[in-house]
C-alpha cells in the first residue's frame, strides 16, 4: 500500500487551529459558567452565615489619610481623639448634672435575666443604677450599685431568673442613674423573654 502524503495548505492549517481555538475557548466558557470563574465571577460575593470576612479595599477617606501622612510625616503623631468625654450640663430644675446613661448588655440566656449599662459622662461612686423592666402593666426594678471609672460610671450587672419576668413576650428596659450630684435615664432597650 502506498502512503499518500498530502501537504495541507497554509489555509488549512490555519483553519485547524482556529477550529481548535474556538473549541478550546467553548470549553473554558462553559466550565467557567459552571464553576463561576472569569468572566463569570461575582462582583459582590455572597458568603455563608457565620463566616468572617475581612474588606481589605481602602474607603476614599483612608487613602486620603495615607497620603496625608506620606506628604507630612510629622502627622503621625497627632491625634484629635479624646478619651475624656464632654462635660455634663446642669439641669436647671433639679440642679443636678445630666447623665449620659447607656444601657449596654440586655438578654436572657439560659433562663437568667442579664442587663448591664453605665453612665458615659460621670464619675462618681455614690450613686445607684435602678433597671426598671416592663412588660404592658407589668414592671420589674432592680438596683445595684455602682463602680467609678477614669472617666465613666458603670452600674453593676443585674442578673436575675427569668421567671421573675411574669409574662413571656417583649420587654423593654430603661436605666436610670441618681447620685446626690447627677441624674439620668437611658433610652429605652427591648428583649424578648
Amino acid at each position: 500500500m502506498d502512503r499518500i502524503k498530502r501537504k495541507m495548505s497554509k489555509k488549512q492549517k490555519l483553519a485547524v487551529i482556529l477550529i481548535s481555538v474556538v473549541v478550546l475557548v467553548g470549553i473554558y466558557l462553559g466550565v467557567a459558567f459552571y464553576r463561576h470563574l472569569f468572566p463569570f465571577t461575582n462582583k459582590t460575593p455572597t458568603y455563608e452565615p457565620g463566616t468572617h470576612v475581612v474588606n481589605k479595599d481602602k474607603s476614599d477617606a483612608e487613602k486620603q489619610a495615607i497620603d496625608n501622612l506620606k506628604n507630612n510625616p510629622q502627622d503621625k503623631t497627632k491625634n484629635s481623639q479624646t478619651d475624656t468625654p464632654p462635660a455634663p450640663t446642669v439641669n436647671q430644675e433639679s440642679g443636678k448634672k445630666e447623665a449620659n446613661v447607656l444601657i449596654t448588655n440586655v438578654g436572657v440566656q439560659n433562663g437568667t435575666v442579664s442587663a448591664s449599662g453605665f453612665a458615659s459622662n460621670v464619675v462618681e461612686s455614690e450613686g445607684t443604677c435602678t433597671y426598671t423592666f416592663t412588660n404592658g402593666s407589668n414592671r420589674v426594678i432592680k438596683t445595684s450599685n455602682v463602680l467609678p471609672n477614669p472617666t465613666s460610671t458603670t452600674c453593676a450587672t443585674v442578673n436575675f431568673p427569668a421567671s421573675e419576668l411574669p409574662v413571656a413576650g417583649t420587654w423593654s428596659v430603661v436605666l436610670s442613674y441618681s447620685s446626690p450630684e447627677s441624674a439620668g435615664s437611658s433610652a429605652a432597650k427591648e428583649f424578648q423573654r
